[in-house]
C-alpha cells in the first residue's frame, strides 16, 4: 500500500468504527448487569471504599474487582451510563481496532493488517459488544497486549518484557474467567520456548500479578474462601454450588460455531430472537456472514501451513491462540457455552479472514488486488448495512424482545419523568429501573430533567408510586389501561397509590 493512501484508508476505517460504536448510543443495551457495575463502582468513584469483588459471573462465583475499578474511572467525571459506556467500552473497543493494525502489519504484512483492521472495525458483533457495559467487552485490548508480549517474547530471547505477561494475563482473568484457557495457551507457548525465557523476570511478573489480586484474596479470607470453593467444585465437574451439572452433549462443536458467529457472523438471533433476526438480516447479508466464515476457515489452514512449514513464530502464536483456546472448550464439554466467551479471541479471527485476501492482493496476479479489495469492501458494507438495519429495528420497536431488551433511551426518558415528578417505583421488571432513578436523584440535573419531563402531563394527584411494565416481553400489556398511563417506547408506566 502506498504510504499516503495507507494512512488515509486507515483513518477512514477508524472513523467508520467510531461512528458505529458511538453513534446513537441511546439505543444501547442497558440491563441489570450494567447497572450493577456502575452501582459497585460508585463507592470507589466517590472515594468511600475500595471494592473487593466484581459482579457474580455466569458460573456462579464473584469476579475479581478489576472491571469495577475500570468503570470507576469514567464515573469520576460523569456517572451518566451513556458516558460511562462510551468512555470505557466504546473507547477500548475503538483502541483495539486501531491497535490491531500495528500489532499485525510487521508480522503479516500491511495489506493483511489493514483488511483485518477493517473487518474488526465493521463486523456486526464487535460493534455490538463495543456498545455494552460488560467486563468481557474490555477484553480485546488486553488480548492485543498479551499477543504483542507473546510475539516479542518469541522474537527477542531473554527479553524483560516477559515480566508484563503474568500481569496482563491476570487482568484478562479478572475481567472474565474464560481467560483461564488463554493462560493455559500462553503457558504452553512459554514452556515450548523455555530456553529463551528470562525466568527471573517472569517470576517477578507472577509476584506482581498476585499483588493485583490482593483485594480479591482479602474478600475470600473474610468469606471462608467461598468463591475459591466454587471454583474447586467446577474443577471437579460440578456446579459452583456443589450440585451436579447436566450431562453435556457429546463433543459439541458450539465453541467453534460461536467463534465464527461473534467474528464473521451477521446473524442476530442470540440478541433479538430468531423471528426478529430474520426480518433484520436479509438473505444476502446472511450469505455475507457465511462468506466471512469461509474466509476464516481458509485463513486457519493458511496460518497452519505458514506456521509449521516456515516455522514462523507469529503464525504459530496466532494459531495456538485460536486453536488452543477453542480446543480447550471443546474438551471441557461445559454445560453451556455462551458467545461472549469468545470475545477474548479478537483480533485473531479477523486476521484469519484477512489472510487469504492479503495473499491474493500481495502475491497473486495483478488483478488479484482488485478482487481482494472488492471482496473486503463488500463484506464490510454488508456488516455496516446489517447494523443499519438493526438500528432501524431498534428505533421502530424501542428494543428487542430477546436478550437485548428495551433500548436505554426509553429507560432514561422514563427516569426523567419519575424523578422530576417526585415518584417512587413500586414494581419494575429489572434492577436497572430503580438504580437509574436513584442515580439521577443523587447526581442528575434536576432542572434539565424537569424541562424534559414538562412535555408530559403530571401524574394524578395522590398517586406517588408507579408500576413499570415491559411490553416487549409481555405484548398483551400494550392494551393495559390505567389512570395516568404514560408510554415510553415499549415501557408502560402506571401511577398507583
Amino acid at each position: 500500500m502506498r504510504r499516503p493512501f495507507k494512512w488515509t484508508a486507515l483513518a477512514a476505517v477508524i472513523v467508520v468504527a467510531a461512528v458505529l460504536r458511538f453513534g446513537d448510543l441511546g439505543l444501547m443495551e442497558f440491563k441489570g448487569d450494567e447497572a450493577v457495575a456502575i452501582h459497585l463502582a460508585l463507592p470507589l468513584a466517590e472515594g468511600k471504599a475500595l471494592p473487593q469483588v466484581g459482579l457474580v459471573s455466569s458460573v456462579g462465583v464473584h469476579n475479581p474487582p478489576l472491571f469495577i475499578y475500570l468503570t470507576a474511572l469514567p464515573a469520576l467525571i460523569d456517572v451518566d451510563p451513556l458516558f460511562v459506556t462510551g468512555a470505557l467500552v466504546g473507547l477500548t473497543s475503538l483502541l483495539s481496532v486501531f491497535a490491531t493494525f500495528f500489532l499485525l502489519r510487521r508480522r503479516f504484512g500491511e495489506t493483511t493488517a489493514f483488511i483485518a483492521t477493517a473487518f474488526y472495525g465493521c463486523a456486526t458483533w464487535p460493534v455490538l459488544y463495543g456498545r455494552k457495559l460488560w467486563a468481557q467487552d474490555c477484553l480485546p485490548l488486553f488480548s492485543i497486549v498479551t499477543l504483542w508480549l507473546l510475539f516479542v517474547t518469541w522474537e527477542r530471547p531473554k527479553t524483560r518484557w516477559i515480566a508484563a505477561g503474568p500481569v496482563v494475563l491476570c487482568a484478562l482473568f479478572q475481567l472474565h474467567f474464560s481467560a483461564f484457557a488463554v493462560i493455559l495457551v500462553a503457558a504452553a507457548l512459554v514452556l515450548w520456548r523455555w530456553r529463551t525465557i528470562n525466568w527471573v523476570w517472569l517470576a517477578g511478573g507472577i509476584v506482581a500479578a498476585g499483588i493485583t489480586l490482593w483485594p480479591y484474596i482479602q474478600y475470600q479470607r473474610a468469606h471462608e474462601w467461598s468463591d475459591i470453593q466454587g471454583m474447586r467444585q467446577m474443577a471437579a465437574g460440578k456446579r459452583a454450588d456443589g450440585s451436579a451439572r447436566e450431562k453435556p452433549k457429546s463433543w459439541s462443536l458450539d465453541p467453534a460455531a460461536w467463534t465464527g458467529y461473534v467474528s464473521a457472523g451477521t446473524a442476530l438471533d442470540y440478541s433479538v430472537g430468531a423471528e426478529a433476526a430474520a426480518t433484520i438480516t436479509s438473505r444476502p447479508l446472511r450469505w455475507a456472514g457465511f462468506a466471512g466464515k469461509a474466509l476464516l476457515f481458509t485463513g486457519l489452514f493458511a496460518l497452519a501451513w505458514v506456521g509449521f512449514s516456515r516455522r514462523d513464530g507469529a503464525s504459530v502464536i496466532a494459531l495456538a491462540w485460536i486453536v488452543g483456546y477453542v480446543g480447550i472448550y471443546l474438551l471441557l464439554r461445559m454445560e453451556r457455552v455462551f458467545p461472549h466467551y469468545f470475545i477474548i479471541l479478537y483480533p485473531i479471527p479477523f486476521l484469519l479472514m484477512a489472510l487469504p485476501l492479503g495473499a491474493l492482493a500481495d502475491h497473486g496476479p495483478r488483478w488479484g488486488r482488485y478482487v481482494a479489495a472488492t471482496i473486503a469492501a463488500v463484506l464490510c458494507f454488508a456488516h455496516v448495512s446489517n447494523l443499519g438495519a438493526f438500528r432501524g429495528s431498534l428505533i421502530d420497536n424501542g428494543g428487542a424482545s430477546a436478550d437485548y431488551g428495551i433500548a436505554y433511551e426509553h429507560k432514561a426518558e422514563m427516569t426523567d419523568w419519575i424523578v422530576a415528578n417526585g415518584l417512587q417505583i413500586r414494581a419494575a421488571p429489572g434492577f436497572e429501573y430503580r438504580f437509574m432513578t436513584d442515580l439521577m436523584r443523587r447526581y442528575g440535573d434536576m432542572d434539565a430533567m424537569t424541562a424534559r419531563a414538562s412535555e408530559r402531563p403530571a401524574p394524578p394527584p395522590k398517586r406517588r408510586k408507579v408500576t413499570v411494565y415491559d411490553t416487549l416481553r409481555a405484548p398483551t400489556l400494550k392494551k393495559y389501561r390505567c389512570r395516568g398511563r404514560q408510554d415510553f417506547g415499549p415501557l408502560v408506566v402506571c401511577p398507583v397509590h
